[in-house]
């Protein structure tokens, strides 16, 4: 079983009106309210995550948040 780093760092994420990108990627996402979260994986392709639980981390590597197909709210990602 794989440990999971604690966050050295994060920024809240605001999709409001256009996706999110972050140069450095980042490992793990906060969902302040559930609903799916559509990630910008590495590779360049997208994959949505259904009905992430609202109040907690989770860990999650990608370069970038899709707006037009999430719904979860309350959005940070974490790097550590």
């Amino acid at each position: 079983m794989s440990r999971i780093s604690p966050v050295r760092d994060f920024v809240t994420v605001d999709i409001s009106s256009t996706d999110f990108t972050s140069s450095n990627g980042f490992n793990c996402i906060y969902v302040g309210t559930t609903g799916n979260v559509t990630v910008l994986k590495a590779d360049g392709s997208q994959a949505t995550l259904p009905n992430m639980a609202g109040g907690m981390w989770h860990p999650v590597q990608g370069k970038g948040i899709v707006r037009s197909s999430t719904t979860a709210t309350g959005l940070a990602v974490g790097f550590s």
